[in-house]
């Protein structure tokens, strides 16, 4: 084979590899997910399988991955934790007096977190130092009596929240962070018996997963939730989060490291090159 044609080939092994690794070449995100056995796993969202991490020792059912990669749970009577995303293991930062919370979500920076009882869903941001509510607003209209079982961000304005408990189909609302306002978008179609515990927003799909072991996509326009698969073990999980898309918790490099990867495997083809042409 001439230089020539080695050196193409080379190029070509080089980009390969970069599109391998670069952001969103892996499709379908990786998320955390939690279930009733107190379990940490990790699901691929293309087939709904888990990885289990470990046993946490802790009820959770929410669940929320930080922007830099801490990820945090709250348990059923309002405590807030951090959760090793290698060992699973618990360490718990403080009680936050709300009582039960299931929806949790980071919104930008914020962590962020919705009622589910009493007489209507209230949204406040908790301190991730201390575990301290901050008020942010009632729901507006009320929530009345359904509580929400699960968060995801959309914006710095608004997130999604699902609603619906004592077997009433639950439904895919969007609600203002600042001044509680809701709105419905539609029923998932489905009830707290086989419903949606978790949420998590990536790349403009809204995923779900619920209490029997099923991962959904969800309608942003009319809220019908899609089943995509079930997972092997059925698993009655309480709450995902998402994974970055970039950096070391979604498992893909970060630019400056694709750079410094390519720079590194330029400059071997390079080297090769100069010494096949005897320079």
């Amino acid at each position: 084979m001439s230089r020539k044609n080695g050196f193409v080939g080379s190029i070509l092994a080089l980009t390969v590899i970069l599109a391998a690794f670069a952001p969103g070449a892996l499709g379908i995100p990786i998320g955390y997910v939690v279930d009733n056995e107190d379990n940490l796993y990790t699901i691929d969202l293309s087939n709904a399988n888990t990885t289990l991490i470990g046993t946490t020792g802790v009820f959770f059912e929410g669940l929320a991955l930080s922007p830099g990669g801490t990820l945090y749970g709250t348990d059923t009577s309002g405590q807030l934790w951090t959760i090793n995303t290698t060992t699973a293991a618990p360490t718990l930062i403080g009680g936050t007096g709300l009582g039960d919370l299931e929806a949790l979500a980071f919104d930008g920076s914020t962590l962020i977190t919705a009622t589910n009882a009493g007489a209507g869903v209230v949204l406040y941001s908790l301190n991730t130092s201390t575990a301290a509510p901050t008020f942010l607003a009632n729901t507006s209209p009320l929530i009345v009596d359904q509580g929400a079982t699960a968060m995801t961000d959309i914006d710095s304005t608004n997130a999604y929240i699902i609603a619906g408990y004592e077997h009433t189909p639950q439904t895919l609302d969007s609600v203002n962070l600042s001044t509680g306002a809701v709105t419905t978008i539609g029923s998932t179609g489905l009830t707290d018996v086989a419903g949606i515990f978790g949420l998590a927003l990536s790349g403009g799909t809204l995923y779900g997963v619920g209490d029997i072991g099923n991962e959904y996509t969800l309608n942003q326009t009319t809220g019908a939730a899609t089943p995509l698969a079930e997972s092997s073990g059925d698993q009655f999980f309480l709450d995902l989060t998402l994974a970055p898309a970039t950096g070391p918790a979604g498992g893909v490099p970060e630019p400056a490291t694709l750079s410094l990867l390519g720079l590194g495997l330029a400059g071997l083809i390079g080297r090769r090159m100069r010494r096949s042409s005897g320079r």
